[in-house]
């Protein structure tokens, strides 16, 4: 098995950094810890349902303009201590979805940390929000969209200017939402169209700018 295993790993382009005997003790604590957390109903174990509000919470504390300094940020993504919300710096799908889009060039990390040293009083300006489901029976999410500005500059036009993003990753959830509806908007894509616009209902957009 641990050479069937070792084969895979490099026919996929993996490698294991730690032993396999190493990693199997690891995992074992995993499942003891998890085994703890479900004898003394902890968090996703407890009898509340997990999360059951998180979201209505998070958009009433993401639709004001706000501090950055208040925000824990890493890249394009961010979080608030005491809030659920995923804060994205790019729009469309990357924020609606809470995917992780990697930057066209080394250093975004560095970059956004340099600039927000040199904008200590920049405020997070939100520009759209969607609620989202992971998982069917799993709670709803909250993702913002926002722009970092300060009077003088924006965050956001700086990681396009400096060749880290696209313009049109910048996109509003909304457009974006539109847009890709219209594509849709097919009679020949009618069965999934309808199956499409099922799975929209478990899924609220605002925009939180006049448009």
């Amino acid at each position: 098995m641990a050479s069937l295993r070792s084969n895979f790993r490099l026919r996929i382009g993996l490698a294991g950094i730690v032993l396999d005997a190493d990693y199997i003790d690891r995992e074992n604590h995993a499942s003891a810890a998890e085994t703890d957390a479900k004898r003394l109903l902890l968090g996703i174990w407890s009898e509340r349902k997990p999360h059951d509000n998180d979201a209505r919470t998070a958009a009433d504390l993401s639709a004001q303009v706000f501090p950055a300094v208040d925000l824990y940020i890493s890249g394009i993504h961010a979080h608030r201590i005491g809030d659920p919300d995923i804060y994205c710096l790019l729009g469309g799908a990357a924020c609606e979805l809470g995917l992780r889009v990697p930057s066209l060039a080394p250093g975004e990390i560095e970059f956004v940390q340099h600039w927000l040293s040199r904008h200590p009083h920049a405020q997070a300006v939100p520009i759209s929000a969607a609620n989202h489901k992971r998982l069917v029976d799993g709670p709803l999410l909250h993702n913002t969209y926002i722009w970092i500005e300060d009077p003088q500059e924006s965050l956001n036009i700086e990681l396009v200017r400096n060749g880290f993003y696209w313009a049109n990753s910048l996109e509003d959830m909304l457009a974006y939402d539109q847009h890709r509806m219209a594509e849709i908007d097919d009679p020949r894509l009618a069965t999934a169209n309808t199956e499409l616009r099922k799975e929209r209902e478990a899924v609220e957009e605002l925009g939180l700018i006049p448009a």
